[in-house]
């Protein structure tokens, strides 16, 4: 609008600002921006940890079937300790007379460590080598059991146990060489469990 003033002529321009309303819903906004960024930030850190977790449990549990496997291929025996009981019978809590650990390859729950672990000896040194599987950490993740197919012995074993209650690994494998006698049914291992090795 202009108008003239004792012969001057003077522009006056509306200085209209930004309202407390205007204020309100920019604000509003902008906390919705960064809230769902970040709440995809948090999700997305917490799908990649689980992938994570998921993935090392899953490599465990194929390295553990893989030295089970190269175990009972061979093993012209086994042997169960820590006074097992089953239906088939009762397992003392030594191993057979004149054998030692070191004629064994050992697959146990190591509560100390809260993991599974297999130990086994080579020439030297006179400690035994030890591998710990980390993410099998639960006492349940880890079943084997024993039956009897014709005039041989089928190992099966369940690992890496899912919150659905299945396991990630299920399989088994003929003791082709192991001789007939009583052995544990399906369980948790929660015993020792030692593959004779030559």
């Amino acid at each position: 609008m202009k108008r003239k003033t004792n012969g001057f002529q003077i522009n006056r321009i509306s200085k209209k600002g930004v309202t407390l309303p205007e204020v309100i819903v920019s604000i509003l906004f902008t906390a919705i921006i960064f809230t769902t960024a970040i709440s995809i930030w948090f999700t997305a850190g917490k799908v990649f940890g689980d992938t994570e977790d998921v993935s090392k449990l899953y490599g465990d549990a194929r390295v553990l079937e893989t030295m089970l496997q190269n175990a009972a291929s061979v093993a012209p025996s086994a042997a169960f300790t820590s006074n097992l009981e089953s239906s088939e019978a009762i397992f003392g809590n030594t191993l057979p007379a004149g054998k030692t650990q070191k004629d064994y390859f050992r697959f146990y729950y190591d509560e100390s460590k809260e993991a599974f672990c297999v130990s086994y000896y080579v020439e030297e040194p006179d400690e035994p080598m030890i591998i710990g599987y980390g993410a099998l950490s639960n006492v349940n993740d880890v079943r084997i059991g024993f039956s009897t197919v014709g005039n041989e012995i089928l190992m099966k074993y369940q690992l890496a146990l899912m919150d659905n209650g299945s396991y990630f690994i299920e399989g088994g494998i003929i003791l082709s060489y192991a001789e007939t006698g009583p052995y544990p049914s399906m369980r948790h291992l929660d015993y020792n469990l030692y593959l004779h090795v030559e």
